[in-house]
């Protein structure tokens, strides 16, 4: 119900639009950095043999926990206002609007893709993939067959970046960028939800 009349009372206006086109930009950007690099990072999970690959599972599964928060301090403190990369000069820094609000929510959101799609390849049929490599190089059995039939994992990647965007309000917050998500807070903390 809190829902249905915040986006009543957001709907009617032109400032409205303009936050839920900010937040369809910010998860769209943070979509773009997520969804490639945790299907990657997915596919060696699932398909590669290396040293340490059980490490890296373990330490992708830990940065799920990871709150967003830190991950913001800590690419603040690499790229932000007076980060280590900035050597205290710049006055517009690389991280910082909707492209640093987008580049923290993307990299925090590679782990959920990487898992979600590890998952969904491990549940590909083996004798699928065995029959496919008689015919085929082990690269188009990946591209033809695993990720094809693992493409619910992807799309749940996907949908699990676009959320996670379109519901924080601690990031956007920090960078200074207006969302639906921080309208509707801002509105509920006035009681103006309710009194509207």
């Amino acid at each position: 119900m809190l829902a249905s009349a915040a986006l009543l009372t957001l709907t009617c206006s032109a400032r409205a639009h303009g936050l839920l086109a900010n937040t369809v930009r910010l998860a769209a950007m943070a979509a773009a950095l997520a969804v490639p690099l945790g299907a990657v990072l997915g596919v060696a999970l699932a398909k590669a043999e290396f040293p340490g690959r059980r490490a890296l599972f373990a330490a992708t599964l830990a940065a799920v926990f990871v709150p967003l928060q830190v991950w913001a301090a800590a690419w603040q403190t690499m790229l932000g206002f007076d980060g280590w990369t900035t050597g205290g000069g710049p006055a517009d820094p690389w991280l910082d609007g909707v492209r640093g609000a987008a580049w923290v929510h993307g990299w925090a959101a590679v782990p959920w893709v990487a898992l979600l799609t590890a998952w969904a390849l491990s549940a590909v049929e083996r004798r699928q993939e065995e029959e496919a490599l008689l015919n085929a190089s082990a690269a188009r059995v990946l591209w033809r067959v695993s990720l094809r039939r693992a493409g619910g994992g992807l799309l749940a990647g996907l949908l699990a970046t676009v959320t996670l965007c379109a519901a924080d309000i601690a990031v956007t917050d920090l960078f200074r960028v207006r969302t639906f998500a921080e309208e509707v807070y801002t509105q509920a903390a006035f009681g103006s939800l309710l009194a509207g």
